[in-house]
């Protein structure tokens, strides 16, 4: 998965959870191979292609806003959200050795594109990055639109680097008096990212060790920690940003 396909895959998340509005896409813009004299010129018509913001997000600005900044903390070096996406969508995993959840969560984001960049046993901990490179009009069509529309600086053909950023920790805790341990993954993120969540869990739900993460209920279960979690967040960057 590139960093783009995470991008959209996460924005079109939170619309089918119900977190953000949908819209209306405008599709991709093929430039004109020749222009006749006394029409628009490729500049124009991009402008053109891009001026219509129709359904439900952009007739609500403060969920088009959300939407716009959800795909900024995707911008490589980016200012970002003042603290990382911080969710523990797992119940606590009963008889897993903490290095064994490390190795199957390394193989997992491994699958989904990303590079190691840490992995520390003693501490339970493992980072990992993915890096993307685009224009503008690459990205979900509520960025680009909003530059256009709401900050008079069209951008779609301006570079645009990706970069995400995500750290897993594994902790355990004492269960009660039965003298079992949980384990307990916590999951920080640069970005906005649940369906990445989703999939660790799919992929860990197949292996045997981890039967209780399978099966219908306990998907629906991370699914709704994940859209909780992801509509508190964009609360708090609503309430600190001025953008």
């Amino acid at each position: 998965m590139t960093g783009r396909e995470l991008c959209r895959a996460s924005l079109e998340w939170l619309i089918d959870a119900g977190v953000l509005k949908p819209f209306d896409e405008s599709g991709k813009f093929v430039a004109p191979v020749n222009t006749a004299p006394g029409t628009l010129d490729a500049a124009q018509k991009l402008m053109e292609h891009y001026a219509a913001c129709t359904g439900p997000l952009y007739r609500d600005e403060d969920q088009w806003r959300r939407a716009y900044r959800m795909i900024a903390m995707f911008e490589s070096q980016a200012s970002g959200p003042a603290k990382p996406w911080r969710v523990e969508p797992f119940p606590g995993i009963r008889r897993v050795p903490p290095a064994e959840i490390l190795t199957h969560i390394q193989a997992g984001m491994s699958a989904a594109g990303f590079s190691q960049t840490s992995r520390t046993d003693a501490s339970g901990t493992l980072s990992f990055l993915l890096q993307d490179a685009c224009l503008v009009s690459d990205l979900p069509e509520p960025y680009g639109k909003w530059l256009q529309h709401r900050e008079g600086r069209a951008r779609w053909q301006t570079a645009f680097l990706l970069a995400v950023e995500v750290r897993f920790e594994i902790t355990n805790r004492a269960r009660g008096g039965d003298h079992e341990f949980l384990t307990s993954i916590c999951f920080e993120s640069s970005a906005l990212v649940p369906p990445l969540i989703v999939d660790i869990h799919s992929r860990l739900a197949r292996i045997p060790a981890f039967a209780q993460l399978a099966g219908a209920k306990a998907r629906r279960e991370v699914t709704a920690v994940a859209a909780a979690s992801a509509r508190a967040f964009l609360d708090s960057i609503d309430a600190r940003s001025s953008v």
